[in-house]
């Protein structure tokens, strides 16, 4: 198996670990053309309730919006054998 990990703003030294800014779906669909992932794992979530009430809009796009784009661009991309597995 190939392991591709992402992360947002806290950069690591760890190998194959990709940048990805939930924000900018162009990031999304270059991310998931290029490596055609067979497993997605996404725990990106805004889980604070005093944050979700104060951010209405970050919490649905986070929390809702986001996974429908994961979904369309594995669609897209013909990736139906893709799992998607949300924590």
């Amino acid at each position: 198996f190939i392991v591709k990990g992402t992360y947002n703003k806290q950069q690591t030294r760890i190998a194959n670990y990709l940048n990805l800014i939930a924000e900018d779906r162009n990031n999304l669909k270059e991310l998931i053309s290029d490596f055609k992932p067979d497993v997605v794992i996404n725990n990106i979530a805004y889980v604070t309730v005093d944050g979700c009430e104060q951010n209405p809009d970050k919490a649905q796009f986070l929390n809702c919006d986001f996974v429908s784009q994961i979904i369309e661009e594995l669609n897209f991309n013909k990736l139906n054998h893709c799992q998607l597995i949300q924590i």
